[in-house]
């Protein structure tokens, strides 16, 4: 049933951006060329705010909305995620944000809550991980003056504000966005999730929203406020031996026990100390940390992982940018030498019980999550003295010399029969005996990576490769249920 939810005159004051809540969903109301949209108001991606993301017209896509944390696309008309493939053709991933009806009718917005299925077929779409949770404050151009959050968060500083919102909508509607503010605020708790805390945003892990009436005329939520982060990039708090307070972060700081070349420009560091967090099988499905070289610097997300020959650590495979902010200060560390970590954040499902297959791609560095899937398995089977779950491993690499972790990987295949592990390059030296080429549906197909009753695949590179990966497995008959994309 559609319900009043705004009248045409707020939105109209909002410029054509108004946040509310129906149902106990967060929406965003967008009116683009006469025409009134309404979309769940946290990109299904890594949590970010769509409320005044910019919007292009992708020809017979319609119009699209662009996140502006990661620049991801979305059908402002039927949600689906929308990516340039290798080819530089506009292509759709299926429903991945969750749409609504709305519609004007005497001076009121009406709308009409999505439920049950989405135009894929599918019972739930990605953005219902977020759908009932406090979207990130969202900088407008007309009330935020660096423009876009991404914007604001690069000018981060003093104290923000929070209080009624720009555009009339009164007392009643205060920002959702919390300005500068203690440890725990939304500001820092966006900053963590823009240095790389994705698929469970930090604002995400609270509780749902209950049924309580919305606050604000008409359910209306209005407008988010500009916001400052208070001391981020300058790094407010210093280190403590055994972790520090750093904004809303719990950050701990480690040691580096080894660093050894993992092909080129990569190196692995090997560290002391248990990965954080209460839940320790959280780090079997493929969750990550964030990582800085001193305390208040820098920060980038990296995938951890514990290897079966080396308890009481973990390791970290780097690859070094020459203009990276983190990655050639990580990569350069000696034994002995302190980072900082806190997590965990993001990650999967993880492996379900009833799995009969795990089918695993990777592309360069993006073997970290997979490993996190697959030594525990391996673990459990030497210890049980049982087989290992069947598995078939295939690597990407563009040349022989990028192959990581390949003695490793060789070892792993060496004692356990039941894990095959298959490299291909796209850039293959004379009388390379593995496979050659891009990913394709022919090349999985080749390493076995083939669709079976219970079977499970997860992937993970970086977004053209992960773009080329799901189209061939889709091409092989995988259903969505049974894979998972590392972003």
């Amino acid at each position: 049933m559609a319900a009043a939810v705004a009248t045409v005159a707020q939105l109209r004051e909002s410029k054509g951006r108004l946040l509310v809540q129906a149902e106990g969903r967060y929406i965003a109301l967008i009116e683009h060329e006469g025409e009134v949209f309404a979309i769940d108001a946290t990109c299904y991606h890594m949590g970010g705010p769509l409320l005044h993301a910019d919007i292009e017209d992708l020809g017979d896509f319609g119009p699209a909305i662009v996140c502006p944390w990661h620049r991801y696309q979305i059908s402002l008309r039927n949600g689906d995620g929308l990516y340039v493939n290798m080819a530089r053709q506009t292509c759709s991933k299926g429903a991945r944000q969750r749409v609504h009806a709305a519609e004007r009718r005497d001076g009121q917005i009406f709308l009409r809550v999505s439920h049950g299925k989405s135009e894929s077929g599918a019972d739930k779409v990605e953005s219902d991980t977020y759908a009932f949770k406090r979207p990130a404050p969202s900088g407008g151009a007309q009330h935020a003056p660096h423009g876009r959050s991404g914007q604001v968060l690069a000018r981060c500083g003093a104290a923000g504000t929070r209080g009624p919102l720009p555009g009339g909508l009164g007392a009643g509607c205060s920002a959702i966005g919390d300005g500068g503010g203690p440890a725990g605020s939304v500001a820092s708790d966006v900053a963590r999730s823009m240095a790389g805390a994705d698929g469970r945003a930090p604002w995400a892990r609270g509780p749902a929203v209950g049924p309580a009436p919305p606050s604000g005329k008409n359910g209306v939520l209005g407008a988010v406020s500009c916001f400052r982060l208070p001391g981020f990039a300058r790094g407010a708090a210093s280190a403590s031996p055994g972790g520090t307070a750093d904004g809303a972060d719990r950050w701990t700081r480690c040691t580096v026990l080894a660093r050894a070349e993992e092909g080129r420009a990569t190196v692995q560091l090997s560290v002391r100390g248990e990965l954080p967090g209460a839940d320790p099988a959280v780090w079997e499905r493929g969750a990550h940390l964030s990582v800085r070289v001193a305390a208040g610097g820098n920060e980038r997300p990296y995938t951890p992982f514990v290897l079966t020959n080396r308890p009481g650590q973990f390791e970290l495979l780097v690859k070094a940018y020459p203009h990276g902010r983190v990655s050639p200060h990580l990569a350069a560390l000696k034994p002995g030498a302190e980072l900082f970590v806190h997590g965990p954040m993001s990650g999967s499902a993880g492996v379900r019980a009833e799995t009969t297959v795990l089918a695993l791609v990777a592309g360069g560095t993006g073997i970290t999550p997979l490993l996190q899937l697959l030594l525990p398995l391996v673990a459990r089977a030497a210890a049980q003295r049982a087989p290992l779950l069947p598995v078939r491993l295939l690597c990407f690499n563009r040349t022989e010399p990028d192959m990581l972790l390949r003695d490793e990987l060789e070892r792993l295949g060496a004692a356990h029969p039941q894990l095959r592990v298959v490299h291909c390059l796209t850039r293959p030296p004379a009388g390379w005996a593995g496979l050659a080429g891009r990913p394709s549906a022919q090349l999985l197909a080749r390493a076995a990576l083939l669709p079976a009753p219970q079977a499970q695949a997860f992937f993970c590179g970086p977004p053209p490769f992960n773009d080329a990966v799901r189209d061939a497995l889709a091409e092989l008959g995988w259903t969505a249920g049974a894979i998972h994309e590392f972003s």
